[in-house]
C-alpha cells in the first residue's frame, strides 16, 4: 500500500530495509527490550546481536542475523560460536559424561552453516 503513494522511480531497497528493521524493533519488544528505531541506528545492529548473545537469546539472535543480512563472520557465526561455548560450559558443569549427545547437537546445528571453519574449536574432550 505504501508503495503506491511514492513518486515512480522508487528506490525499493530502503522501503524492504526499514520494514525489516520495524519487524525487528517489534520482536525485540517482545522479548522485553524495547528501543526505537534512533536507538537501533545510534546502537547498530551487530550491538544488539551481541546483547541478544549475552542475554542468551541465542535463535533470536541467529534469526535478526538472517533477516537484516549481516555480514556472516560477524553475524552468524559470531552467535554460533558464543552459542557452542556456552553448551560446552553447561557440559563441563554437569560432567554427566554424554559427550556423544552434546556432539551430535553442536554437528548438528553446524551443518546448516557450511563454511565454518572448525580450526579454531577447542576440542570437546582429550581424545584427538
Amino acid at each position: 500500500m505504501g508503495m503506491r503513494r511514492c513518486d515512480r522511480p522508487f528506490d525499493s531497497d530502503k522501503f524492504v530495509r526499514i520494514s525489516r528493521i520495524l519487524r525487528v524493533l517489534n520482536a525485540l519488544r517482545l522479548l522485553g527490550f524495547p528501543l526505537t528505531f534512533t536507538q537501533l541506528e545510534e546502537l547498530s545492529p551487530p550491538s544488539v546481536i551481541d546483547r541478544l548473545v549475552s542475554l542468551g537469546h541465542w535463535p533470536m539472535a541467529v534469526q535478526f542475523c538472517d533477516f537484516l543480512a549481516l555480514d556472516t563472520r560477524e553475524g552468524v557465526y559470531k552467535v554460533l560460536a558464543h552459542w557452542c561455548q556456552a553448551m560446552m560450559a553447561a557440559h563441563k558443569q554437569r560432567a554427566d559424561g554424554r559427550v556423544e549427545e552434546l556432539t551430535q547437537r553442536l554437528v548438528a546445528r553446524l551443518k546448516q552453516y557450511p563454511a565454518i571453519s572448525y580450526a579454531g574449536m577447542p576440542l570437546i574432550s582429550g581424545n584427538r
